[in-house]
């Protein structure tokens, strides 16, 4: 009986390894239908094959993923006051302040360049804010609130920008099961990690932009598309068209994600019924657009209620992003976000390989050309097709942020793929945890980003920014008049003159008709040094000037161009004393392409460096001191001035 036993094991034993060389043969030889995968005979010792629970009834792959994005979040939050209370990004301010805005009582935004579901979020946000800190007693009254954010907003951008760390890191979770339907586990962890531990995203998922939302929201659109493309249930298409809906409420470039939506619906029918009856199921996407229509003026109502200035500012941003109104080349355009997006830092600086398996996955899964592939490439082409001709002449890089989640993962597929086979070349198939090693072997390419971003936070002691703002408090005395010669401030505090001042000028040229009572007062009660300040608004070139001047296109709040503004004269004449110059920020004005498409700016930057007499200047000092190259300039003919003005 023994003997039997035995026999029969011997017999089926023979029979699972001839079984197992014949698979190994015809891998080899190219039939992969009758190949197992290469790590099919270990799936019951790598954890992360196994599909029972492993831990507290979790995956060690849903660990893993959990793992990377708790260090995502941390590097996100890490470092998260940074400039504060100057902000450098002007999206960052015009996020919030619309935000706070609404709390004066009126829930129209009255400008839609932005949609407002982003606007609506943070003012929750903030309402949370005030009824926690009242409950505990760190404010005593609404006006202490107000006042709060007049004096010193950095709470506010931190709430935001919380948020959005929140959101991206969130990002990066969705990312790992939409990789997993999409291709494998281990794709998903792979995917998350690139994309959670990509700079590109670290330096702006910790701001105060709509971005940052539209990629989650993008995101959740996509993964219940390709849920419609898998088996067509009735709750994808509903999701789909909900954050669909809610996704173009926090940017209006969102609506390039349907398209993945209706490709999806048509895959599915063609697979499900046969390319002739192609009209089935066409309820259930009539029903997706209807939610999705219903979700984004949920987000944006006053887009319904107060349809007359939306369309107006719709019409706005088209003529001003016109592709015969801005200047530039598409394809050099096209070139240049290619570069600073693989190459965002630069590979060698930051040994950042990433974006190398990142162009090979694109040509990876083009080449092997899958339903599911195209499926996913749809979205990511159409957005950078769609915004390099929007922004040729204004390359902003954070625009193509929702693209990332896609890019990421075709670089996980191909780096999954390729270590797959370069192991089957050069060890054996029966090696154990192969699965494992192949998600750690891919992590290794993101551990020197997590190197470079511990390593380059922790160095920083200072921010030129803020030693600015500092320097001026100390040395220029209070009231004097001072200049901002762009869009970037020091968060300079400024007087009530100059505030009634600006105000008027306002009202002359909006519709607003009186100035907020809030900042008045604030300015009037403030004990510390406060300036006489105005700003240069530009930003367009010339062209584009002469539509917004039009007053059939220019929102509320936008202030007509006023050439006279870009002389160095103008200023003298009203007693402006002093400038504050962004070196980073002009160099664009003065040389390269930029400096004949700006003509005004670039003769007003000239003539100011040449006719003034610089009294300060900081300059950012890697890694010990961050920030912009900032010079301060005394607005003096240089033979009437002394090198170092008695300072």
């Amino acid at each position: 009986m023994i003997w039997l036993v035995m026999k029969i094991r011997i017999s089926l034993g023979a029979t699972m390894y001839s079984s197992y060389i014949k698979n190994l043969i015809n891998r080899y030889r190219g039939n992969t239908d009758q190949a197992l995968p290469l790590s099919s005979t270990s799936n019951v010792l790598d954890p992360l094959r196994t599909t029972g629970s492993n831990f507290l009834g979790v995956s060690s792959a849903t660990w893993l993923a959990f793992g990377i994005v708790t260090i995502t979040l941390i590097l996100r939050l890490w470092g998260i006051g940074y400039g504060l209370p100057i902000i450098y990004d002007a999206d960052e301010g015009f996020c919030v302040s619309n935000a706070i805005r609404l709390g004066r009582g009126d829930l129209n935004p009255h400008i839609f360049m932005w949609p407002h579901f982003m606007f609506y979020l943070l003012f929750a946000l903030y309402g949370c804010y005030f009824v926690l800190g009242y409950a505990f007693g760190a404010f005593e009254s609404l006006e202490q609130f107000k006042h709060l954010y007049i004096n010193d907003p950095s709470d506010f951008y931190l709430i935001g920008r919380i948020f959005s760390a929140i959101v991206s890191a969130t990002t990066v979770w969705l990312l790992y099961y939409l990789g997993k339907r999409y291709h494998s586990k281990e794709a998903g962890l792979v995917a998350a990690a690139f994309f959670g531990l990509s700079t590109f995203h670290l330096t702006y998922s910790s701001m105060v932009i709509p971005e940052c939302l539209m990629t989650f929201l993008v995101l959740c659109t996509a993964y219940n598309a390709y849920r419609i493309y898998e088996d067509g249930e009735l709750k994808n298409y509903v999701l789909a068209g909900i954050f669909l809906g809610l996704a173009v409420s926090t940017k209006y470039n969102a609506f390039l994600v349907s398209f993945t939506i209706l490709f999806a619906h048509f895959l599915f029918v063609s697979k499900q019924f046969g390319c002739k009856k192609l009209h089935r199921n066409f309820g259930r996407l009539i029903l997706a657009g209807g939610l999705s229509l219903a979700a984004f003026f949920i987000g944006t109502p006053f887009a319904l209620l107060d349809y007359r200035t939306f369309l107006k500012d719709i019409a706005f941003t088209t003529v001003v992003t016109h592709p015969e109104i801005v200047s530039g080349s598409f394809g050099m355009a096209a070139l240049n976000y290619i570069r600073l997006f693989f190459f965002p830092d630069g590979w060698i600086y930051t040994l950042n390989f990433i974006g190398v398996f990142i162009i090979a996955g694109v040509i990876y899964i083009l080449v092997r050309h899958k339903k599911q592939d195209l499926l996913m490439f749809i979205f990511p082409l159409l957005h950078f097709l769609f915004f390099t001709e929007k922004t040729i002449g204004d390359l902003r890089l954070r625009y193509l942020i929702p693209m990332l989640p896609f890019f990421y993962l075709f670089g996980a597929v191909f780096t999954v793929d390729f270590i797959e086979w370069v192991a089957s070349k050069v060890v054996l198939k029966t090696v154990k945890f192969f699965s494992t090693i192949k998600v750690s072997v891919a992590l290794l390419f993101c551990l020197p980003v997590i190197v470079f971003e511990i390593s380059h936070s922790w160095r920083i002691e200072a921010e030129t920014g803020n030693l600015a703002r500092k320097w001026i408090e100390a040395h220029i005395p209070a009231g004097s008049r001072i200049l901002y010669t762009d869009y970037h401030t020091l968060a300079l505090k400024q007087n009530i003159q100059s505030l009634m001042e600006y105000y008027e000028e306002i009202q002359a040229h909006t519709t607003v008709t009186e100035a907020p009572k809030e900042k008045l007062e604030a300015a009037a009660n403030y004990k510390g040094p406060a300036f006489y300040i105005r700003q240069v608004h530009h930003g367009w070139n010339d062209e584009n000037r002469k539509f917004v001047q039009d007053l059939k296109y220019r929102p509320k709040g936008v202030i007509p161009f006023d050439y006279d503004k870009f002389s160095l004269k103008f200023w003298l004449d009203r007693k402006f004393e002093y400038a504050i110059v962004f070196r980073n920020t002009i160099n664009r004005y003065l040389i390269g392409k930029e400096s004949e498409q700006f003509p005004a700016l670039r003769q007003f930057y000239a003539e100011l460096l040449n006719n003034s007499t610089l009294i300060k200047e900081f300059r950012p000092d890697p890694p010990r001191v961050a920030g912009y190259h900032i010079q301060i300039f005394r607005l003096t003919d240089k033979e009437n001035s002394s090198s170092e003005d008695g300072f």
